[in-house]
């Protein structure tokens, strides 16, 4: 007979769904879930650490809910982000084509400066990330042109991403790029010259509805942005996935007001394939925005009215792996610098297209050691390296230092939980909930 334990990584979250109690147990790292009768979870306490054969106890080993006597989780820990870290599969990269905006965000953590990459630097950093892509040969390769507003440098945008999609395409290898933008200069003929280097995906941000959105994100002039965005976004017409992020102070109940612009949206028929609310964060220079991520309920409510309006959000679990961590993900910047992070030019750079990567610098931003609570004892480390590197280095000046996000993402971890555990209840009879699902 086999002796189990809880596995380190579960989450155990007592429900009401439709007036039935129930236990959901959700793993962190094999993604199992399942739900019990509060009967069936006082039982399988009683049976773990101690020998015993059980169907139910079967059932929740193959979801990784519980572990064999021996099994070593931290070993596994290890394991299991070392393959997402060093994943060959995709490729990814972030293009900072300029530091140039066209808006004076009130919130904004990078400071618009007249910098702009050349067509000159954008061929020599293509000639680099191709040779890359031809060495890894990964199944996908996904970029990202970014600012400041990367519309204001459109035509090296426009001949780098071509000629990535056309190497691609001569390799089998799907290619998905896209931008992330404004959404000012996204007029007919931009958007359908892009479609025709292959534009996947488009990212707009947006801070609610127009009172609030042209209160936080004027233009240079400080005059209004919102109609003008609301206007390309329709002429978008399901064209390219599009995706929204909704930047919210959580200080503030501006929130609130949030819903509006979602019912406009509907209203005037675009269509997002993802929404993202996104507090706004603080940054290093002088700023009012200083609460962070607030009241984690904040996030959920937005994303449930979202969702009560039929907009999707991410249905998976929630996670934090910083993009400094994986190393198949490559931010250049304006200079053909690769940089860990989104950070002014140059900044803790370990490498370039012309000289290749320093691998001491590479290390040295890879000496993040987190604490020992939260390898030996935090549910969420198979979610988690730390939190937002950049949120620290701001905060404390050290890049490797940890910026813990236990509360958003046990929030978010309970939020998904409870999703998947009425979609359970609405495919299964209330006797079938004793096993897997």
């Amino acid at each position: 007979m086999n002796t189990y334990f809880l596995s380190l990584f579960t989450s155990v979250m007592p429900l009401s769904v439709n007036g039935m109690g129930v236990i959901a147990l959700f793993n962190t790292m094999s993604k199992g879930f399942c739900l019990l009768t509060r009967d069936e979870w006082r039982r399988v306490r009683e049976l773990l650490g101690r020998p015993a054969e059980d169907q139910t106890l079967s059932a929740l080993h193959d979801n990784g809910i519980i572990a064999l006597e021996g099994t070593d989780e931290q070993a596994a820990l290890k394991l299991y982000r070392e393959q997402i870290i060093h994943s060959s599969h995709v490729l990814k990269s972030r293009m900072m084509v300029t530091y140039a905006c066209n808006f004076s965000c009130l919130y904004c953590y990078q400071d618009s400066k007249p910098l702009s990459m050349s067509e000159e630097t954008a061929r020599k950093i293509d000639s680099y990330y191709l040779a890359l892509i031809h060495q890894k040969h990964p199944r996908v390769v996904m970029d990202n042109y970014i600012g400041g507003e990367p519309l204001l440098n459109f035509e090296v945008v426009l001949n780098s991403a071509s000629r990535r999609y056309h190497f691609c395409l001569g390799k089998e290898i799907d290619y998905d790029w896209g931008i992330t933008t404004n959404g000012l200069l996204l007029d007919e003929n931009r958007f359908n010259r892009m479609l025709t280097a292959n534009l996947k995906h488009i990212r707009v941000s947006l801070a609610g509805p127009e009172k609030i959105h042209d209160r936080l994100r004027p233009d240079k002039e400080g005059k209004g942005t919102y109609k003008a965005i609301i206007k390309n976004l329709k002429n978008i017409d399901q064209r390219v996935k599009v995706g929204i992020e909704c930047q919210y102070d959580a200080g503030s109940e501006d929130y609130r007001q949030i819903p509006l612009m979602l019912d406009e949206m509907a209203a005037g028929g675009i269509r997002a394939d993802e929404i993202a609310f996104t507090p706004i964060q603080k940054r290093r220079h002088e700023t009012r925005f200083m609460c962070g991520n607030g009241d984690y309920a904040i996030h959920a409510w937005l994303a449930a009215e979202a969702v009560r309006r039929g907009f999707p959000m991410h249905d998976g679990p929630p996670g934090n792996y910083c993009m400094a961590d994986i190393r198949n993900y490559l931010i250049f910047d304006v200079k053909g610098n690769i940089l860990p992070c989104l950070l002014d030019c140059g900044e803790l750079a370990y490498g370039d297209v012309f000289k290749g990567i320093d691998f001491r610098k590479e290390a040295k931003i890879l000496n993040r050691r987190a604490p020992e609570k939260c390898i030996a004892s935090c549910e969420l480390a198979p979610l988690c390296t730390g939190g937002c590197r950049l949120q620290e280095y701001y905060r404390s000046g050290d890049f490797n230092g940890i910026d813990c996000p236990y509360g958003m993402l046990k929030a978010s971890l309970e939020a998904h939980i409870n999703t998947l555990a009425i979609k359970a209840f609405e495919q299964n009879a209330p006797d079938l909930l004793t096993h897997a699902i």
